[in-house]
């Protein structure tokens, strides 16, 4: 199974939402009567036969029976029927590739030049890597293993095992089980009593829970004896004594809980709630990215791609130029929160992205520029005086101070 859900949909905009709804439209399931026009045919023709035995030699009771049947398969039209189904199947085929065409354009090259003209075999080692942590991510660790070996990746390999554990452990707690999870989670309990979710509490409650749907005398001294020996240590908030109170509280409903007051407690979403926050608590510790750099770049690339090809189109033709990724592309990419991994900061002055070769500088009265702005406002002399763009401060070159974000 995969470590996180790998159904999670790009943010879809502008051509591409088009692309997405027209692609509804292709899953909408429909009943295709092909089945239902042989099976009506089939009848016609065994009820045919049935009065043709019944009828005996009479060559005009024959006449008349296969009269009637043909008669019957005429009534159903069973052409235009298919017609009208394959026009309507097609209709919604060809506006799909409709949108596609309009949303993916089919030269990429233009858009190749603006980037730089694309990777060159240098890139390989880097992608490998990205397709070897795709397949852990997503739960395929054979292939994974194999594509280590055959490029030679095995070292980067062992630190992605990590992500075969946690799978392990997932599965468990979606099967209702959280031994290995808690077994992990007490070994590294000094670690994750910094985190900010409290999962060794929640996997003990689980347990505790099962423990006491079994029912029976055995099943509530059990629990009791586990809640002080495990539970109640773990309880580290306000909220987690609370509901060790409320535990308490369900051991008089002990097999019995799902009609219970307490009946909430053994909603799915606890488990799932445990296995998300497992998941996050051992990628965090462990330093491993939680979805795949693959889904991520294609998932970015696709929402970008029209605005580059539209870019590409307007500078066709002027002097040849292209951008790295050091060096700010032509136009802005407006993506999702979702895709920003850092954070970035703009000059309120020229509205341009700042750089480590234009860091954003901080004026004395707090507010901050881009250094090209400052250089400009003070005429390049770290001395001279200049009034801050918003509001009454003055301040010179030299006393601006650079910030690190």
């Amino acid at each position: 199974p995969a470590i996180m859900s790998t159904d999670r949909p790009a943010a879809a905009s502008g051509a591409l939402a088009s692309v997405v709804k027209d692609f509804e439209r292709v899953k909408k399931p429909r009943l295709d009567p092909t089945t239902e026009l042989i099976d009506k045919i089939i009848a016609a023709l065994v009820s045919c036969r049935d009065a043709l035995d019944e009828a005996g030699d009479d060559e005009a009771d024959v006449r008349g029976l296969v009269s009637a049947m043909a008669e019957r398969v005429v009534q159903l039209d069973a052409p235009t029927t298919l017609a009208a189904y394959h026009r309507e199947v097609q209709a919604v085929l060809a506006k799909f590739c409709r949108s596609i065409d309009k949303a993916m354009p089919a030269d990429s090259e233009s858009v190749l030049r603006l980037l730089g003209g694309g990777l060159d075999e240098s890139a390989a080692p880097a992608i490998n890597r990205a397709i070897l942590q795709h397949l852990y991510v997503s739960g395929q660790f054979e292939p994974a293993r194999q594509l280590a070996r055959e490029v030679g990746l095995d070292s980067e390999a062992q630190a992605y095992e990590s992500y075969a554990q946690l799978s392990e452990m997932v599965a468990a707690v979606r099967a209702r089980d959280v031994g290995p999870a808690l077994a992990w989670a007490e070994a590294n309990a000094g670690a994750l009593a910094e985190r900010p979710f409290n999962l060794r509490f929640a996997l003990h409650r689980l347990h505790y829970l099962s423990t006491l749907r079994e029912g029976g005398a055995a099943a509530v001294s059990t629990a009791v004896a586990y809640s002080r020996a495990q539970l109640a240590p773990c309880a580290r908030s306000q909220a987690d004594h609370a509901q060790v109170q409320q535990l308490m509280g369900a051991l008089l409903y002990a097999g019995r809980l799902e009609s219970s007051p307490y009946s909430s407690m053994l909603d799915d979403a606890h488990w799932h709630d445990a296995a998300r926050a497992l998941s996050a608590d051992f990628l965090g510790l462990k330093g491993l990215a939680p979805t795949s750099y693959v889904r991520t770049a294609l998932d970015a690339g696709a929402l970008a791609l029209p605005t580059l090809t539209k870019a590409a189109g307007v500078l066709q033709g002027r002097a040849p130029r292209t951008f790295s990724s050091a060096e700010r592309l032509p136009v802005e990419l407006e993506l999702p929160r979702e895709f920003s991994f850092h954070s970035i900061f703009a000059c309120p002055v020229s509205r341009e992205q700042c750089s480590p070769g234009n860091p954003p500088m901080m004026l004395p009265c707090g507010h901050v520029l881009g250094q090209a702005s400052i250089t400009k406002l003070s005429r390049g002399c770290r001395t001279a005086r200049f009034k801050c763009p918003y509001c009454p401060g003055e301040a010179t070159n030299a006393q601006c101070k650079q910030l690190r974000i």
